[in-house]
């Protein structure tokens, strides 16, 4: 007989507990809002106090940096490039940047530039003079008018 009502005590138990597995939890839910950042969305996470479930809704879209002016890390010279940086004034993120080289300069007319010594190619005169020019200027007049009445 004991035994009997051990196994319809333990056969009462299980089933007792498999319907309350099976229960639906009836959720309350805890709302916490998490503003925006620079880079992450601003979001409403819901937490039911009864059984942990999570629910997360995304509402406002990231801000994105707001950046302050350029600063020089490195001056770009007529020889390498230069580095510049500049931080997001909300959350401290920095964005860098290359500057192009420079050209070279010849302040002193030397044909050497001033900033290194890279040499300037002396630039050959190849304009034509007045008579020339005219010859030629003829020459295709009579080519277009020869074109026109061929």
């Amino acid at each position: 007989m004991k035994k009997i009502l051990s196994v319809f005590l333990s056969v009462l138990l299980l089933a007792s507990f498999g319907m309350m597995a099976g229960a639906e939890c009836a959720h309350e839910y805890d709302a916490t809002y998490h503003s925006p950042t620079c880079i992450e969305p601003g979001y409403t996470e819901f937490v039911c106090g009864l059984c942990g479930d999570r629910i997360e809704q995304i509402n406002v879209p990231a801000n994105g940096h707001i950046y302050g002016e350029w600063e020089s890390l490195a001056e770009a010279t007529c020889t390498q490039t230069g580095l510049a940086k500049r931080t997001c004034r909300i959350c401290g993120g920095v964005e860098t940047d290359t500057v192009s080289m420079t050209a070279h300069a010849d302040a002193d007319g030397d044909r050497v530039c001033d900033s290194c010594d890279y040499v300037f190619e002396k630039k050959e005169d190849t304009g034509l003079s007045p008579y020339e020019w005219l010859k030629l200027f003829f020459a295709n007049i009579i080519a277009w008018i020869k074109a026109i009445f061929a």
